[in-house]
């Protein structure tokens, strides 16, 4: 087994730089483990392994390669029994891992890692789905090695969500998206050499079928009268959202008055979902409901819509809290879905069906894009657009309607 520093003028870049490696070979296989150091392909001596005096810095850079060249020189005499029974990619899977100083664990054993950080950091809703996906991945497969992963293996995980019944096409790929997210994860930890053929799978063209309000219906739903001062809240909860910036429910769940500036008509709150900060004006309509529900009593701390209840429970603690919303959030949707059948409704009416009319009224009376993306909360533009192209269709549809008459 031999260690030797080369320059791999194969991965030479546009400025004839190129990275120089260790290179090892065992058993008649080679591999090379990645040094820190480009060079100008002119500027290198093969034959003494060394960067030529005419270099800047060739001293420098000579010690630090050496240095590096004998580190693992010294592990290869340390393990070299153990080495002796690996193939290439295993050995310098091992380097790579003993220079850092760590042992490279199993893939679902740095799987159950990462998902575990989403309940250290207090992000429930997010570990409760990220857990379910890693399940689902752990049934498809006991075990999986990290150089097992090829686009075979993925298409396969694929047919199995398929075959399960109860996926479509989105959910699918959601789990596909979240295996990958575990395999790069490991590849970069470990530098492990990484497959970017192996997820190709297409992402499903987003739906145009989105299921919306459209003025008249909200009409009819205004007209209710609520049965209780429970369902009252749920009214002006779903009113907030699409008369205003079609918050998710947790975030309309976990509203507290601090976040909202009455002088300038402004709201400042920290996603509960994605993390990321929201700070828009409030539209006049959704004001003025926070207007009618503010009290002399109400503090800072209190919740603009008061469903949850902290002194029934401890809502600091993030499982608590997100037990709470999942509750509540079933409660107001079997409301919503009552409404929606008292009206009319074709579909079934739910938190989700609001912002998907907030979406469509908003760009329906000209507000722009990017600005409804924002409010959203929509990490890409492209989960935008779908309403903007709803609206371009139902824009057509009541022209050819007219033009028919």
């Amino acid at each position: 087994m031999k260690a030797r520093l080369v320059l791999r003028k194969d991965k030479v870049n546009k400025k004839n730089f190129c990275p120089i490696n260790i290179r090892i070979i065992s058993n008649g296989v080679t591999s090379y483990i990645p040094t820190s150091i480009s060079i100008h392909k002119d500027h290198w001596d093969a034959k003494n392994q060394l960067v030529k005096n005419k270099s800047v810095l060739a001293q420098e850079i000579n010690g630090k390669l050496q240095d590096e060249l004998s580190s693992v020189n010294k592990i290869i005499i340390t393990h070299y029994e153990e080495f002796s029974r690996l193939n290439g990619n295993e050995i310098k899977e091992k380097l790579l891992l003993k220079m850092k100083g760590e042992e490279r664990v199993s893939f679902f054993e740095e799987a159950d890692r990462y998902v575990e950080k989403f309940k250290a950091n207090g992000k429930i809703g997010t570990y409760d789905d990220r857990l379910c996906k890693l399940k689902q991945l752990k049934e498809f497969k006991k075990n999986i090695e990290v150089d097992m992963v090829n686009a075979k293996l993925v298409l396969e995980f694929k047919e199995h969500l398929e075959s399960k019944g109860t996926n479509n096409p989105d959910t699918v790929f959601g789990k596909i998206k979240f295996f990958k997210t575990l395999y790069r994860h490991y590849c970069r930890k470990y530098d492990y050499p990484r497959n970017d053929n192996a997820f190709s799978i297409p992402k499903p063209k987003a739906k145009e079928n989105i299921k919306f309000m459209n003025e008249s219906q909200i009409e009819d739903f205004e007209k209710l009268q609520p049965s209780s001062p429970e369902h009252e809240l749920y009214k002006n909860m779903f009113k907030f959202v699409i008369n205003g910036i079609g918050l998710r429910i947790s975030d309309i769940l976990t509203l507290k008055w601090t976040h909202i500036d009455i002088k300038n008509g402004t709201i400042n709150k920290v996603s509960y979902k994605t993390g990321k900060t929201l700070n828009v004006r409030i539209p006049a309509p959704a004001m003025e409901i926070i207007k009618n529900l503010r009290t002399p009593e109400c503090s800072p701390n209190d919740y603009v819509f008061p469903i949850l209840n902290d002194s029934l429970e401890d809502l600091t603690n993030p499982e608590i809290l997100d037990d709470a919303i999942s509750r509540e959030t079933s409660s107001y949707n079997k409301y919503l879905r009552s409404c929606g059948k008292k009206i009319g409704l074709s579909f079934n009416l739910s938190s989700h069906k609001g912002r998907h009319t907030y979406a469509t009224k908003a760009l329906s009376k000209g507000l722009e894009l990017h600005y409804v993306q924002h409010t959203l909360g929509h990490q890409s533009i492209k989960e935008t657009e779908i309403y903007a192209k709803i609206v371009k269709k139902s824009v057509n549809e009541a022209v050819d309607k007219y033009l028919s008459n």
